[in-house]
């Protein structure tokens, strides 16, 4: 299994009449190590463009979040493993990427009979939440936010505080600063107010430098995982 890389493509060629091979620059791994990057660079991604085969077109000069295999020491892609352009990767799941799904494995999926089939729903969760696990109750929700409500009602769930939202949970409140730690890592909600409260609070004492390293770090949070 090749693990998630942020990798952008340099450029392609023609491998047989049916796969393309890619030349890529990882810019970053999320799980695989050295040993993934090393294997990328050394044998490139190859995909199938033809359709019949789930075949994927990657763009030369676009950086792409990448999943796949590995098949007879060469990392393949296919439409099936979630192949997306960065840029259309939400903060979400940016930061679900850095440290939130590795802390939800014991999550199982299951049905949610009551959705009708929503793929707007289904969306929502997976571009504006993560499923958790809820200890005190023993099981998993999705975690609640302010733009994952939005995405709801405009999907049609029309009362999110209603019958339905036994399935969503707010998050957890601060305690002794846990939670700011958290957001520094990359966990929790997109809590901008909170962070523009703390920073006003300190901004008396403020040094150029750390403001320098701040904004940067933020720069960075919303550009890269």
């Amino acid at each position: 299994m090749v693990r998630p890389v942020l990798a952008k493509v340099v450029q392609s060629k023609e491998e047989d009449n049916y796969r393309r091979r890619y030349e890529v620059a990882v810019k970053r791994t999320f799980k695989g190590g050295s040993e993934a990057r090393l294997l990328i660079k050394e044998a490139g991604i190859v995909a199938a463009y033809v359709e019949s085969l789930c075949g994927v077109t990657l763009d030369e000069g676009e950086t792409y979040l990448l999943m796949g295999r590995v098949y007879d020491g060469q990392p393949t892609v296919t439409l099936c493993d979630f192949p997306t352009v960065w840029r259309k990767v939400t903060v979400r799941q940016r930061k679900g990427l850095r440290q939130q799904y590795a802390a939800s494995c014991s999550c199982k999926p299951r049905d949610c009979p009551w959705w009708g089939g929503s793929h707007r729903v289904e969306n929502c969760l997976i571009g504006h939440s993560v499923c958790t696990t809820h200890h005190q109750q023993q099981r998993c929700n999705w975690l609640r936010g302010r733009v994952l409500d939005d995405c709801l009602r405009r999907a049609g769930v029309a009362n999110v505080e209603g019958e339905h939202s036994w399935w969503l949970m707010r998050p957890p409140a601060k305690k002794d600063g846990k939670h700011d730690k958290e957001q520094q890592r990359g966990g929790g909600l997109e809590l901008a107010e909170e962070r523009n409260k703390a920073h006003k609070h300190h901004h008396k004492h403020h040094h150029p430098h750390q403001d320098a390293t701040s904004t940067a770090a933020a720069a960075l949070e919303d550009d890269e995982p």
